[in-house]
């Protein structure tokens, strides 16, 4: 299983951090619809899918890193 995060979202195509670094284009219509930049994705099999508990973690340790930040 392979393992990206959503970097951005450039027209048709959508820009994904490799976990481990690197980055790889991939065409919308390939990837779950609905999909936005920060969400985590897995590969597995030819088949995508968001992970969403990985997503909601990650959101919540940015929250709480820009929020120590702001002290």
């Amino acid at each position: 299983m392979e393992r990206f995060i959503v970097d951005r979202i450039e027209g048709s195509i959508a820009v994904l951090e490799e976990d481990g670094g690197g980055f790889r284009d991939v065409p919308v219509s390939e990837l779950p619809a609905g999909l936005r930049r920060g969400d985590c994705l897995e590969l597995e099999a030819g088949s995508w899918r968001v992970d969403a508990a990985r997503t909601k973690e990650r959101l919540e340790r940015l929250r709480a890193l820009r929020k120590g930040l702001m002290r």
